[in-house]
């Protein structure tokens, strides 16, 4: 698969915002940000947001993004020092 760029190597941010997205899970969420006076803020709370799920083709499995995002979840409260051990690649 091209990466975003048209490259055929994937780079850590692209690899990322994909594993990030819903997106790429065929789901799609409105209202993740919000336009005030012409500057864009991201919503929190401050406007219900819509969840549709099956709305395209999916290229990552749900229980693909979910186990990511838990993953991502325990690292961000991993101290420090761990956290060196378990970003390696």
């Amino acid at each position: 698969m091209i990466s975003p760029t048209g490259k055929v190597k994937w780079n850590r941010e692209a690899i990322f915002k994909l594993l990030s997205n819903e997106k790429y899970t065929g789901w799609v969420l409105l209202q993740k940000t919000m336009s005030i006076c012409g500057t864009q803020f991201k919503n929190e709370g401050e406007l219900d947001q819509v969840l549709i799920t099956h709305h395209h083709d999916a290229i990552i499995s749900t229980q693909d993004f979910e186990t990511v995002q838990q993953m991502k979840n325990e690292r961000a409260k991993a101290p420090v020092h761990e956290m060196k051990m378990t970003l390696s690649f």
